[in-house]
């Protein structure tokens, strides 16, 4: 590659870099970088060291979460937002991942995104149409439940506010809902939404749609120790109910390319055996969610279980 084609290339890595920092309030970690550039500790230090006359904040253990010795990096200047436009694909992304969120804080706050990204003409208008509608967020597909906004604001407040709540719940399996005192820990979004709420020790889901009315207690709790993204991270899909188990699976040959470009849970290790198949190590709970996309029709009778 030429001189000036490696410039370019160093500089749209640092401007990748520049976007994922500006887009945290709290920081990234090296770790969290290394994955988002899809690139070695040592890269993600060099574009580090050059941003430090940009105005580059360090500080140590941000998060409760956070290792007492964890570094977040992230930028006192906020590189001029003209520089940070959205393309036709990154606004086609951001439009249908829009039409499957409820409401609630987290879709106006989308909305305010692109509402203020300006237009670029009718002709681009007119392709970044036919994007939308070319890419579809896995939220679209299948049924969509509705949920009612004053309900989802509410859960946000406790939320973010550590405050306990009093659920209206129907669960699927009774008729009539049941009131339940419960400590708000996070929300995930999965085919549909749920709250992980924590009651008495327990740690539970509920299902959005399935929650009829939620009242605030004006009682305070302490979630230090919990860490949404971990715990959900335990699972093959939202179900915990089950043991945390070590799974290993061997896709054959002719599957093996495809399964190794898929990533099937944050645990996984994969290894290439000399036969051409592919060994599969996970460590999760959610047994049958975990077997049924074994059973998915791109791995169906190319796959076993290896004991």
């Amino acid at each position: 590659m030429s001189e000036r084609g490696d410039g370019n290339a160093q500089a749209a890595q640092l401007l990748k870099l520049i976007t994922y920092l500006q887009a945290s309030t709290v920081g990234r970690t090296i770790s969290e970088l290394m994955v988002e550039m899809e690139c070695s500790r040592r890269t993600v230090m060099r574009l580090l060291e050059e941003l430090k006359n940009w105005g580059l904040d360090e500080k140590k253990g941000v998060l409760d979460s956070d290792h007492h010795l964890m570094k977040r990096y992230r930028l006192k200047n906020a590189l001029p937002a003209a520089m940070l436009g959205l393309s036709g694909i990154d606004r086609a992304s951001l439009e249908s991942l829009l039409e499957a969120l409820p409401g609630g804080s987290e879709r106006l706050a989308l909305s305010k995104l692109l509402a203020a990204q300006s237009s670029a003409g009718v002709s681009a208008n007119m392709d970044q149409e036919t994007l939308i509608e070319r890419v579809a967020y896995l939220g679209r597909v299948g049924p969509k439940a509705e949920i009612a906004p004053d309900i989802l604001v509410t859960l946000e407040r406790a939320i973010q506010g550590f405050e306990r709540l009093t659920l209206l719940y129907r669960s699927p399996q009774k008729r009539k809902p049941v009131p339940r005192t419960v400590e708000p820990l996070g929300l995930i979004y999965s085919r549909f939404g749920y709250l992980v709420a924590r009651q008495g020790r327990v740690i539970k889901t509920f299902r959005l749609e399935l929650i009829e009315s939620v009242e605030l207690t004006s009682e305070m709790f302490d979630a230090r120790g919990f860490n949404l993204k971990a715990w959900a991270a335990e699972s093959f899909g939202i179900y915990h109910g089950d043991e945390l188990k070590t799974w290993r699976f061997v896709f054959s040959p002719r599957v093996a390319d495809r399964a190794q470009s898929v990533q099937f849970h944050p645990s996984e290790r994969k290894k290439r055996l000399p036969d051409g198949s592919l060994l599969l190590i996970v460590k999760c709970r959610g047994e049958l969610e975990l077997l049924h996309e074994m059973q998915h029709p791109d791995w169906a009778g190319e796959v076993e279980i290896d004991a």
